[in-house]
């Protein structure tokens, strides 16, 4: 089984699914790996970890950042993967994060632990980075979708990359993804599902808290 979890914000809204990515990274022993930008954005997660209340141990897990003008991941960064129970992966800058995250090695470790039944969430930058890694194909994502009026960047980006999906996901909402088709939305307000149905034709869906959708 993969389990995927996608975030544009942690909120009290989206907080359920951080937990529970939490405990399912804790089903076989509790190693968790954190991608950062920035090594100033520890104890803000720091501080939601905490407010999550799950009793997790915060001294297994890695925090990783590159250094101030560092343009590579920190050495240890592919031995703390290899033994990671779970995957997560902050926003920011999204093409920061795949110069400093995405090279053959990191990406391939991310991909293979996934596949086992590692776990992964992404924030904003940390949720598009997935695609990068091939978690989830044929399909692009937008977060900030509403709060940013990304309707048309979608579609010109479902276009250009000839893909059949595409995911618009606001900041209130929270997206659980199963074996890379069931979907279980949890949060407030909407996410946005884009299909494809012709070479200038799409159809879209919105879809709030609970309810469930099958990519097929």
């Amino acid at each position: 089984m993969t389990l995927l979890y996608y975030f544009s914000m942690l909120n009290n809204y989206t907080l359920p699914n951080l937990q529970d990515f939490l405990c399912q990274s804790s089903k076989t022993g509790f190693k968790l790996v954190v991608l950062m930008q920035i090594k100033e954005q520890k104890q803000s997660l720091i501080n939601i970890l905490k407010q999550a209340q799950t009793g997790i141990d915060l001294t297994n897990i890695s925090f990783i950042a590159p250094d101030i003008n560092d343009a590579f991941a920190p050495k240890n960064t592919c031995d703390l993967l290899s033994q990671a129970s779970g995957i997560l992966v902050l926003g920011g800058n999204t093409h920061f994060y795949q110069k400093v995250y995405a090279n053959e090695e990191i990406s391939q470790i991310i991909l293979d632990k996934y596949q086992t039944g590692i776990p992964y969430a992404g924030i904003s930058a940390g949720a598009i980075l997935s695609l990068r890694y091939n978690l989830l194909n044929d399909l692009v994502l937008k977060p900030h979708f509403s709060e940013k009026r990304r309707f048309d960047e979608l579609i010109k980006k479902m276009k250009k990359n000839k893909v059949s999906y595409g995911f618009g996901l606001d900041d209130n909402m929270s997206l659980k993804i199963t074996n890379k088709k069931d979907i279980e939305c949890l949060g407030k307000d909407s996410f946005y599902l884009f299909t494809k149905v012709g070479d200038y034709d799409f159809n879209f869906k919105i879809f709030k808290n609970l309810d469930k959708v099958d990519l097929g």
